[in-house]
């Protein structure tokens, strides 16, 4: 990701500093009692910066740079979009 510091594996491997900082508070709250403030407040946060990031790219977007990219990129997304419904209605039914 362009202006995204990462963090550099022994292996090579360059993973943005913000999924190690998910990762160790996903551990963190998973084997840490945290208060139920603290998750509650860090759930608003995530939820804003959630809608924040996803306006921020549908702003960017552009309807000739869809159309440039070509059929390749629309499929694949339609592709990836299809899977994420499917594994989300999956795991809501698994989970609760």
């Amino acid at each position: 990701m362009a202006g995204t510091p990462e963090i550099t594996h022994k292996h090579g491997l360059q993973v943005p500093w913000f999924v190690t900082c998910f990762i160790i508070f996903l551990l963190i709250n998973s084997f840490v009692s945290v208060p139920s403030v603290v998750t509650s407040g860090a759930k608003e946060i995530a939820g804003f910066f959630g809608v924040v990031n996803l306006a921020g790219i549908g702003l960017n977007l552009k309807i000739d740079t869809i159309k440039k990219s070509g059929s390749k990129f629309l499929t694949y997304g339609l592709v990836t979009a299809v899977f994420q419904v499917i594994l989300a209605i999956v795991l809501i039914k698994v989970l609760f």
